[in-house]
């Protein structure tokens, strides 16, 4: 167990060692530098002479963009004007207001697309620099440049995004500290509500006549008045996305009193809301930032109990949302794939997905009823389909997950140290086991004889090992790697047909002949049905010693069918035939026998008489030395 734990620790090592090594051409100092540094390199750039010229000017141009973006502080990203908490909260600093969380939401919506674009660019320059660093490509100068400055660029985008995502999770409650300060008038926003809908209708039509007006001129080809016209539909665009605009700002006011009043016509709104920030053409992500900012703040407002009872939908809608937000929020990054709870479960559901349908293709293949198809074929085709498959959902898991599957002949390699360390008999049971499905050596119904003690009927083959069902019914599991390296008896291989060989004795003085005749004669009329008494495959009974004390002799008899499983109760069904026919046929069966032959002695030997039981030594005389 100790020397797993070393292989698996080195295999890790290993694999940290080479992941350094692939992100080896990356200058870190490069990355830690300041504006001053990046001077001094743009001043030696501009002495070299051996560099190529559209090289150099590309170094010169990174260089002073990694200055300019050095020097210039980060925008602020503020929400809230602290100006708002103190005094009265009038329409026009809550119109500003609102803009302002427009303006926000939209950068945010862009850093997070800049963000997901800069992921796949320093990704592609770190495969490059990694190539540049071993001598595959050239330039590398520049594309360290390139790195650094994507790689500032996106830290700084990061900062922010951060930070915007921070100031929209706070401004719900910024919202609640603000309505106590609100001082406007409903009855003037919901006429200029009215007023904007009705505007927009007009516009609505302006346009689709224009629309039109324009097909019918592109028809007649009058480029003049298409262009007259394009002109036209231009201006109606500018003026219903204002409109909107306005609208927009009329229901968050409205909104705002709503709130204000713990009135749940908010939840309404915030619908309203959201519909004419889509039809501005915000990009969507922005319209979900600002009306998850609008629907917490109601639900903190008026309770979520409130929110579920006369908005169902929407906050529903909501809650899906921001679970949903939580469930992709990253908790680690795997080198530079943020890793999330819902790609880990999804991940896993993939690969235990894959499992079942593995299990469910394995019990399909082994009730397949076909005679084409033996046992031992069922087994290989389920056991290989079903780690294909398993393998498959693995590696489509590592794909969601983010992982480079590239990287992953790395750590094969890396592994391949730790087996040969500490985990070559799992790899050496593992192929063994391959070698066995395809050889088809042994299968499933065979039985094989492993040493005198261990003979069984193969009744599983896995990837590791097999299972032996001996006789009595007792489970062995034998490793793959001993059934290749050592010998092994197959005693069904290519049939169940064996020659059993049952050796007995006559004593001295029988005929031969007759012992012969009547064995065989014994095994003709047993009627044993699993007997063979072909011609290359007949029963002879011969002789094969002379003993101490009895004439030896075999009988050969081919048995086929299950009792050739069964040898020790075989044997024995024929050994009592041939005791009964040798007893009725009068034959002798020897038992060991010895002749005692006595020495002469000179001195009289002591013999015990009568009833006292002492000895006599002169009551027998001295034998005759003759």
């Amino acid at each position: 167990m100790m020397s797993l734990y070393r292989s698996l620790l080195l295999s890790l090592c290993l694999i940290v060692g080479i992941q350094s090594l692939y992100a080896q051409g990356i200058d870190t100092s490069l990355l830690d530098a300041n504006a001053t540094r990046y001077r001094s390199l743009l001043s030696e750039i501009e002495k070299k002479r051996d560099i190529d010229p559209l090289q150099r000017a590309l170094q010169q141009a990174l260089l002073k963009r990694l200055i300019l973006l050095e020097e210039t502080p980060s925008p602020s990203l503020s929400l809230i004007d602290a100006q708002l908490f103190h005094g009265p909260s009038n329409a026009v600093n809550l119109r500003r207001l609102f803009e302002e969380i427009l303006d926000k939401a939209q950068l945010l919506s862009k850093l997070q697309a800049e963000i997901r674009k800069e992921n796949r660019e320093l990704e592609t320059l770190k495969r490059d620099l990694s190539l540049s660093s071993i001598g595959e490509k050239k330039d590398h100068m520049t594309l360290q440049l390139q790195y650094t400055y994507t790689y500032k660029k996106h830290q700084r985008n990061l900062t922010q995004e951060q930070r915007l995502r921070q100031a929209f999770e706070a401004f719900p409650d910024h919202i609640n500290a603000l309505l106590e300060n609100i001082q406007i008038s409903p009855e003037p926003l919901d006429q200029e509500l009215r007023s904007v809908k009705q505007q927009l209708r007009g516009l609505e039509r302006s346009e689709n006549d224009l629309t039109l007006e324009r097909e019918r001129l592109r028809l007649l080809g009058d480029q003049e008045k298409l262009r007259q016209v394009e002109r036209g539909l231009q201006s109606i665009r500018e003026a219903k996305k204002a409109l909107l605009k306005r609208q927009a700002e009329d229901q968050a006011l409205l909104y705002l009193l709503a709130l204000k009043n713990r009135d749940k016509k908010a939840f309404i709104l915030v619908q309203g809301i959201q519909q004419s920030l889509k039809a501005m053409g915000l990009p969507p992500s922005a319209v979900t930032h600002i009306s998850d900012l609008f629907l917490t703040a109601a639900r903190q407002r008026l309770g979520i109990t409130a929110a579920l009872q006369n908005a169902a939908g929407a906050e529903i809608s909501h809650t899906a949302d921001l679970l949903w937000k939580r469930l992709n929020a990253p908790i680690f990054t795997l080198g530079e794939s943020p890793i999330s709870p819902i790609k880990i479960l999804l991940a896993l559901s993939i690969f235990i997905l894959g499992i079942l349908v593995g299990v469910f293709y394995k019990r399909g293949i082994s009730r397949i009823d076909s005679h084409n198809l033996t046992e031992a074929t069922k087994t290989l085709l389920a056991n290989m389909g079903y780690y294909f498959i398993v393998i498959i959902a693995f590696f489509i898991a590592l794909h969601y997950l983010g992982i480079n599957l590239s990287s992953i002949a790395l750590v094969a390699g890396a592994l391949s140290v730790g087996i040969g360390f500490g985990l070559q008999n799992i790899v050496s049971n593992f192929v063994s086991g391959i070698i066995l499905m395809f050889e088809r050596s042994i299968k499933i119904g065979d039985y094989i004889e492993l040493d005198e003690n261990l003979k069984g009927r193969v009744t599983d083959v896995r990837m590791r090992s097999i299972t032996v069902t001996t006789n009595a019914n007792i489970d062995i599991i034998v490793p793959n790697q001993e059934l290749i390296q050592n010998r092994v008896v197959n005693w069904t291989m290519n049939d169940k047909i064996r020659r059993f060989e049952i050796p007995f004795s006559v004593a001295y003085g029988t005929e031969v002949a007759k012992v012969i005749s009547t064995v065989l004669e014994a095994v003709g009329r047993s009627g044993y049905e699993d007997v063979i008494n072909t011609p290359d495959r007949s029963t002879q009974v011969i002789m094969t010693g002379m003993g101490d004390s009895s004439v030896d002799f075999t009988l050969f008899v081919w048995i086929k069918g299950p009792k050739t499983l069964r040898p020790k109760r075989t044997i024995s069904r024929f050994l009592i035939l041939i005791y009964n026919a040798l007893y009725e046929a009068g034959i002798e069966i020897p038992f060991p026998q010895r002749d005692l032959h006595i020495r002469s002695v000179d001195t009289p030997l002591p013999v015990f008489l009568g009833d006292s039981g002492k000895p006599h030594a002169d009551s027998i005389p001295p034998l005759d030395k003759a």
